[in-house]
């Protein structure tokens, strides 16, 4: 069950200065009768309203996925904890938004008067990406230490039915819900569900509404509760539609790639963003999924990719919570074996985990240059094509100009991929020399090598606490039962 949006901020968010909010607001309006409801809070402008939704919706995150290691802001157990869907990434896409919004109004103010939606979104960038993985549901399909735990995700109903693994998963798994959005949160899932078919007639939606959908149709609701002091709504011209378009290209997929050097991996990309975009939704896809990669540091990325990682592996989690694994080998043979099993299977799954960390920077680094320079936006064809003939104007290439400005300000933001990658091997190379057996310098068959790989593995976390150094480099906790 995750709790309602809270209106009541705390002093401060992680350095994010709050006024007053709605909880507040409430606390100060005149004492009603019993039984009358009481006043809706108005707001003098939309940037006062913007802080108080960003702010309701950060401690919604934080209370409901935790800030860091499962705990809330204040240092309470988060009531559905997240390792990597936490505030702390929330805060990481609003922050680089900001930035690359920053860089776009020093050097491209004409690229807002072309792209509506960037000069209308701008301003509700903080509202956007605090809102975009407010609604998490997961799919948990238990197998012991196999647990897996799968995020519920989708924009239309296409994107789950058309989900083959997704679709196994609901069949033969329990889903976890969000449950209640609650009573601070006026629209219910039933009541969104109907409101939001009458909205989107002409759009199919399924009997589940998936994690992108449900974020983007709840933070729309919430933003039309805002009004002025007038009584006017604050945000009567953002459509559902508009919100909608700008969470689904969040919504990731992946598809089997092949790189040059014959290695395989799963590449990550979103389907719902295109050429076509607006920059608006461009840079929010951009920091949602590449920004740890591209403008973090590696430590930021591989922390990352270790919380996401934990996230996933429930059934790990669940071990090693249990505690016994991390304990010496049981003095039975038989016990000490099951033990020793499921240490390896641990620890397999952890180093092919890392084995293609930087495949994944690779992959998010061609796809970040792709989009910037595919965006219709920052490369204006017709401009490009009047400046090749030499035909276009003084305005027009101004306008080009700073498109082009921008655009490599932006890459320059996003200026670690190169670095991220070739750490990312090298680490990962290190760990397979400790733990298990670097393919690089092995000769022999496919077969051959997995085979030699673990029984290195298993001599290496048969010591306990050789385990529990690989455990520490993922971030596990590696406190024992005894």
């Amino acid at each position: 069950m995750v709790m309602a949006l809270d209106s009541t901020p705390a002093e401060e968010i992680a350095g994010l200065p709050v006024e007053a909010t709605v909880a507040e607001k409430k606390e100060a309006a005149p004492p009603k009768a019993e039984g009358m409801k009481v006043e809706t809070p108005k707001f003098k402008n939309r940037e006062e309203a913007v802080e108080d939704f960003k702010t309701r919706f950060l401690r919604f995150i934080s209370e409901s996925y935790g800030y860091k290691n499962g705990e809330s802001f204040e240092g309470k157990r988060a009531l559905e904890p997240k390792e990597y869907h936490g505030l702390i990434h929330t805060f990481d896409v609003m922050s680089g938004m900001e930035e690359c919004l920053d860089v776009l109004k020093k050097d491209c103010p004409t690229l807002f008067d072309k792209d509506s939606k960037l000069e209308k979104f701008g301003p509700l960038s903080s509202c956007v990406a605090a809102a975009h993985d407010v609604m998490m549901q997961d799919v948990v399909f238990d197998r012991g230490i196999d647990a897996e735990r799968v995020k519920l995700r989708g924009v239309w109903v296409k994107d789950i039915t058309g989900n083959a693994r997704l679709q196994a998963l609901l069949a033969q798994s329990r889903l976890k819900p969000v449950g209640n959005p609650g009573d601070d949160m006026p629209v219910l899932l039933n009541d969104i569900d109907v409101k939001t078919r009458t909205l989107l007639e002409d759009e199919e939606l399924g009997e589940i509404m998936g994690n992108e959908m449900y974020s983007a149709v709840v933070a729309w609701h919430e933003l039309q509760t805002y009004i002025d002091e007038d009584g006017k709504k604050l945000f009567d011209d953002v459509s559902i539609e508009e919100i909608i378009e700008s969470v689904a290209v969040t919504l990731p997929s992946m598809v089997l790639r092949v790189e040059e050097d014959g290695r395989k991996h799963f590449e990550v990309s979103q389907p719902y963003l295109t050429d076509g975009s607006s920059v608006f939704d461009l840079l929010l896809a951009q920091n949602d999924l590449r920004g740890a990669a591209g403008r973090g540091s590696y430590e930021t990325y591989i922390t990352s990719s270790n919380s996401e990682l934990r996230e996933r592996l429930k059934g790990v989690s669940d071990t090693l919570g249990e505690g016994s694994i991390l304990n010496d080998l049981p003095e039975s043979t038989q016990e000490a074996d099951k033990v020793l099993e499921d240490r390896v299977k641990i620890a397999t799954t952890l180093l092919n985990w890392r084995k293609n960390a930087d495949l994944f920077v690779r992959s998010q680094h061609r796809q970040f240059d792709e989009l910037l320079d595919g965006n219709k936006f920052l490369n204006p064809k017709d401009l490009l094509q009047r400046e090749a003939l030499g035909l276009i104007s003084h305005e027009e290439s101004i306008q080009l100009t700073q498109a082009k400005r921008a655009k490599e300000k932006i890459k320059g933001l996003f200026g670690n991929f190169d670095s991220n990658e070739t750490l990312s091997r090298e680490r990962y190379l290190a760990l397979e020399d400790v733990f298990g057996l670097s393919k690089d310098s092995f000769e022999g068959s496919e077969e051959a090598y997995e085979q030699a790989r673990q029984v290195r593995l298993g001599t290496a976390v048969k010591d306990t606490e050789k385990f529990k150094t690989l455990l520490k480099e993922f971030g596990y906790s590696v406190e024992t039962s005894e």
